[in-house]
């Protein structure tokens, strides 16, 4: 089945490559014996490199929870790395510290949902993360962004 699963993947790469379509891909490692901790960083750096290696141009991964431990995922890979929001963090700064330390270990952005429109405030949630994305700015200078009403 992984066989299968591996061909349809490499026909979906083939097309987008083809038509010019930027293809992001979502690389998370899976848990099982080989992978006892799939949220450790060498498991989530080869997991992008896999996805780079089978044509992903873009990469959507968790941050790893450490600077050090995300530098590993992104010195792994040429291709930009992205952190997935997963589950809402407990708060509007806790967001801004993940992002900022993303950023500060090479990671390009985010691909943020729930992190964002369940702010108390969301545009100034989205002008806080544009501080730090685009301006490189740090999360203590991105915080009173979301606090301003």
């Amino acid at each position: 089945t992984h066989l299968l699963a591996d061909m349809k993947f490499m026909a979906i790469f083939s097309m987008l490559f083809g038509a010019g379509i930027v293809l992001m891909s979502e690389a998370l490692p899976c848990p099982g014996e080989p992978i006892p901790d799939p949220s450790e960083p060498k498991a989530m750096a080869d997991a992008c490199r896999l996805s780079f290696e089978h044509g992903a141009d873009v990469l959507k991964t968790y941050y790893t929870g450490t600077v050090d431990g995300f530098r590993q995922v992104t010195a792994g890979t040429p291709a930009p790395v992205l952190i997935a929001g997963g589950v809402r963090m407990d708060s509007d700064d806790a967001v801004l510290r993940v992002v900022d330390e993303t950023m500060q270990a090479g990671g390009k952005g985010v691909v943020f949902g729930r992190n964002i429109w369940q702010s108390p405030n969301m545009p100034g949630m989205m002008r806080a993360l544009r501080h730090i994305i685009h301006e490189g700015g740090s999360a203590s200078t991105a915080s009173p962004l979301v606090k301003a009403a």
